[in-house]
């Protein structure tokens, strides 16, 4: 990590400790600390390759300042620094987290950064507008967008409560730069339209979300296994997605969700690569040169699931959860550089992930999380075990 960043780092988190002491309530430190330990498997790859054990330590100081109960403005940075079991073994070694061709990572390595900065205004308890770079406000799982990446640009948020309170209608719409630590480009225009209502003791959620990217300048490593063309991504990627859940409100919650992807700008996938790049040729003069393959590689297509079930909740003290979700993801139903980054491949594959939170003290919480891969319609498999604790403080 750079010394001189890092030095930095540290005098903003004196100054922002110093600042809120002396402002009282209308300013608030705030920290998390997260540390990780994950271990990688492979089994039945084209090279013999060990298990990678990684860790990982993450920080984000910053500060939440409240000049009027209408307007909240944030700031904060994080700091992050990786140690690998493998970093000392000569090329060739893949797969690997992170090379100069292909980066599973959503976030900056040994490196500072600014991760939040905005301004959030709410008039009227309907009404909530964001400008800056904060975190995504829409209604979205990991398969979509990583929890590592926070846009920048400007969202707003309207919503409707009947007076009994049994339903709820959300509506948003954003604008804003993807903006991966790489500093690209890709603009994304969103919209997403939401209805919660009480059945009972349930509660059930329903969302219909619109996201229009535009690639700019996004690097070529970053394009991972959407299906490209080099130096090009060889579709658009226009998704919609559906998100449906439902809460069981009992003294142990339960919570079942489903999310499916599709993606309305890549074409059939019946058809051979080349005459999908000849369509999309005729959509974007800048897409690239039709090829000669007419090969349909192995897991190509424009939808992905993710169907997940959790058990439990992470309020207070004691508290837990339990989750396990399956995800099967074809080469082009999302847009790759911005899904999770906590599976080992997100295109193309298929899965497995088993998790359990525990939270033994307030604002402290113990995460363990256990991974099986197989990419679609083959038969190696990855396997990735993540133990991760998270301190929030104050």
């Amino acid at each position: 990590m750079d010394k001189h960043k890092f030095s930095a780092l540290i005098s903003l988190f004196l100054l922002l400790v110093s600042v809120s002491v002396f402002a009282g309530d209308r300013m608030r430190f705030t920290s998390q600390l997260m540390l990780r330990y994950e271990r990688q498997t492979f089994t039945q790859i084209p090279l013999p390759r060990d298990a990678v054990n990684r860790y990982r330590l993450r920080w984000r100081p910053g500060l939440l300042f409240l000049p009027h109960p209408d307007l909240e403005l944030a700031i904060e940075g994080e700091a992050n620094v990786i140690e690998e079991s493998d970093e000392d073994v000569p090329a060739p070694r893949s797969p690997e987290f992170h090379t100069p061709v292909f980066d599973r990572d959503n976030f900056k390595r040994d490196d500072v950064v600014l991760s939040r900065a905005y301004l959030r205004y709410t008039p009227v308890p309907q009404l909530d507008l964001r400008a800056g770079k904060f975190e995504n406000p829409f209604l979205v799982t990991e398969m979509l967008w990583d929890n590592d990446l926070h846009p920048n640009g400007v969202a707003l948020q309207t919503e409707y409560v009947s007076a009994d309170e049994k339903i709820r209608l959300t509506g948003r719409i954003a604008d804003y730069y993807a903006s991966h630590y790489q500093d690209d480009r890709t603009n994304v225009f969103a919209v997403q339209g939401g209805v919660q209502t009480r059945l009972g003791n349930a509660t059930v959620t329903f969302a219909t979300a619109y996201y229009d990217y535009d690639v700019k300048e996004l690097p070529v490593f970053l394009f991972r296994t959407n299906t490209r063309s080099d130096p090009t991504l060889i579709n658009d990627y226009n998704l919609l997605d559906l998100i449906g859940r439902v809460r069981f409100n009992f003294s142990i919650p339960l919570v079942v969700q489903l999310d499916h992807v599709h993606n309305t700008a890549a074409p059939d996938t019946s058809m051979p690569l080349v005459n999908a790049v000849r369509l999309n040729r005729l959509r974007s003069p800048n897409s690239p040169k039709a090829t000669t393959d007419h090969t349909i590689p192995t897991g190509r297509g424009n939808d992905g699931i993710l169907a997940e079930i959790l058990i439990g909740k992470l309020d207070v003290a004691r508290d837990f959860r339990i989750g396990y979700g399956f995800h099967r993801v074809e080469s082009d139903a999302v847009l790759a550089a911005y899904s999770t980054d906590d599976w080992w491949f997100v295109t193309r594959v298929k899965g497995h992930r088993f998790r359990f939170s525990f939270m033994p003290v307030q604002s402290v919480l113990f995460h363990f999380s256990f991974l099986r891969q197989t990419l679609i319609d083959q038969v190696g498999s990855f396997s990735r075990l993540q133990i991760s604790t998270e301190i929030n403080w104050p």
